[in-house]
């Protein structure tokens, strides 16, 4: 079996005329999952600075905490001393 010139040439045009839509959902495909991964990526980064900022507020208030209660227990002996 011999495949004719116009055969082939038939077979290519057929090929050439979908290659703009598989192109476009190629395309649209790509997109898509980079922007999934970008949201995903960017979800963390938020996570993982909010856990941050929490941990820094927590220290932060801790040891205000610590130094009004040494304050006060200075106030307190200074105080009954006198």
């Amino acid at each position: 079996m011999s495949i004719s010139v116009s055969e082939v040439s038939e077979r290519l045009a057929a090929v050439a005329e979908q290659l703009p839509d598989r192109i476009a959902i190629k395309r649209e495909t790509t997109i898509k999952q980079a922007m999934e991964n970008i949201t995903r990526l960017t979800m963390s980064a938020i996570d993982e600075t909010a856990k941050k900022s929490l941990a820094m507020v927590d220290a932060t208030t801790m040891k205000a905490s610590s130094e009004s209660q040494a304050a006060i227990d200075r106030s307190g002996s200074g105080a009954s001393s006198g």
